[in-house]
């Protein structure tokens, strides 16, 4: 699909459709091409790689190990508290919701209780949307035994929980509504659902927004598009909301049991990555393999694997394979605490809508790595956040605007003159929150990408044989 296409249909989706009518993210749709700052080539660590065609050794699939057979974790929880289903926004998935989620549990939350919905927010009409909501709603109810549920929306996902709630017999499952960072409307949902209504000055994505009467209205102000839902300040508000009290917890705490799971799902759609190979290694801070994959599955319908056990302070790859486009490699923070909410996507080639067609332009060369980073919590922002690729600054601010609220760099040989020129690749300039920059790295060894004083390590994988590498700031 040629680029004008795209910007086109982005722009129309988040401008006019339902709920997108209201849902005025169209400011961001143009995202101008800007020359960096600098052009210098990363200076790079060498590092061994493991033989990408060698047999895996180590765990039995779907096992912590082949000895002990799977992890089973404990929790501290209450199972009288309400269950929580919690939708993403557009071209997000449920990781959105990871933070809060986490500090839920942190606050007595089972994790059978905490349930991301997640769903294609290309589509303009929402109506199979609101049916998987609905079939998910009805699963947590019966999986918890509650009565109802209480229902978070983010951005998009925001207008998708007021569709699910313009019918009565669905209303009536959802005791409370959350609504974040979405756009100012003029009433509650169709049939009154006891909502608040939690906005913040600092989103520069959303032009109408504000208090909603009716609603229990909370406003932040530091907080971007993402950081409303991810925030602190903002889980304070939900939670005084939801039971009446402030949490004895807001901060993510490090704790001496660490299990990880998640979905592995496709980047755009969120279609499950079904008979997609997951295998979860451990590495060094540079991103080299330390030894044999501690986790390994094939991911079924419903995109979930896990949990497994991780040792306090590691660090891992979660490579998927066997799927989409090419393989996927993600490296992570130190995991420090329980996370159910760790989410893989799989790169979707032409056959996977927009975000498939956009990704495929893309191109993976041989002999050229490409290397993604990406802010889980919210976005990266000139002039207050230093994102370095080997300490090579890399925001701009054009590319790094509150406006553009950044939280994906694709980093790769935009014009395939083999030649880093620092400039701003004009494939996402229609798109909010992707961005890309021509920087062309080459294969073997390992680069490290920083955030401040955060550091991540990533492998130069061959793109064309061996794949791409995200490093995921949490």
């Amino acid at each position: 699909m040629p680029r004008f296409r795209l910007t086109f249909a982005l722009t129309c989706l988040l401008a006019c459709s339902d709920p997108g009518a209201e849902e005025s993210g169209a400011d961001t749709a143009a995202a101008a091409d800007v020359v960096a700052e600098g052009d210098a080539v990363p200076a790079d660590v060498a590092a061994p790689q493991a033989d990408a065609d060698a047999a895996p050794e180590g765990p039995a699939e779907d096992s912590q190990s082949a000895d002990t057979g799977p992890f089973s974790p404990a929790e501290t929880c209450d199972p009288a508290k309400p269950p929580l289903i919690l939708a993403h926004g557009f071209l997000a998935s449920g990781d959105t919701w990871a933070p809060h989620g986490m500090r839920f549990m942190a606050n007595g939350w089972c994790t059978a209780q905490l349930e991301t919905f997640d769903w294609d927010s290309f589509q303009e009409d929402t109506t199979n949307a609101v049916a998987q909501l609905d079939a998910a709603v009805d699963a947590l109810l019966a999986r918890t035994g509650a009565p109802t549920a209480i229902l978070f929306g983010h951005s998009r996902g925001g207008g998708l929980g007021y569709d699910y709630l313009a019918d009565a017999g669905r209303a009536a499952k959802i005791s409370k509504f959350v609504y974040v960072g979405s756009t100012k409307r003029d009433a509650l949902p169709a049939h009154g659902t006891t909502t608040l209504n939690l906005w913040s000055s600092g989103d520069a994505v959303i032009a109408s927004k504000g208090d909603l009467p009716g609603a229990t209205n909370v406003q932040l102000s530091g907080d971007d598009h993402f950081g409303v839902a991810t925030s602190e300040a903002s889980f304070a508000a939900v939670h005084q909301f939801i039971t009446g009290s402030e949490p004895t917890v807001t901060g993510l705490p490090s704790t001496e049991a660490v299990w990880l799971a998640g979905k592995a799902v496709y980047f755009g759609d969120n279609a499950p990555a079904v008979g997609g190979r997951l295998s979860v290694y451990p590495v060094d801070e540079s991103g080299v393999r330390t030894g044999d994959p501690l986790f390994v599955t094939t991911i079924g319908d419903d995109a979930r694997f896990g949990p497994f056990e991780a040792s306090p302070g590691g660090r891992y790859e979660f490579e998927i394979a066997d799927v989409g486009r090419t393989i996927a490699h993600y490296y992570r923070e130190p995991a420090t605490r329980p996370n159910p909410f760790v989410y893989v996507r799989a790169l979707p080639g032409l056959e996977g809508g927009m975000a498939g067609a956009v990704l495929s332009a893309i191109p993976l060369d041989p002999g050229k790595a490409v290397i993604v980073a990406f802010n889980s919590s919210r976005g990266f922002l000139f002039g207050a956040d230093t994102l370095a690729l080997a300490a090579a600054p890399l925001l701009t601010a054009t590319s790094a605007s509150a406006e553009k609220t950044l939280i994906a760099l694709f980093l790769y040989d935009g014009d395939g003159d083999a030649a880093t020129e620092g400039s701003s690749v004009a494939l996402f300039e229609g798109f909010p929150f992707l961005g890309a920059r021509d920087t062309t790295l080459p294969v073997g060894g390992s680069t490290a990408l920083s955030l401040g004083t955060r550091s991540i390590g990533v492998q130069r994988f061959d793109s064309a044989t061996e794949g791409v590498s995200i490093a995921v700031f949490d």
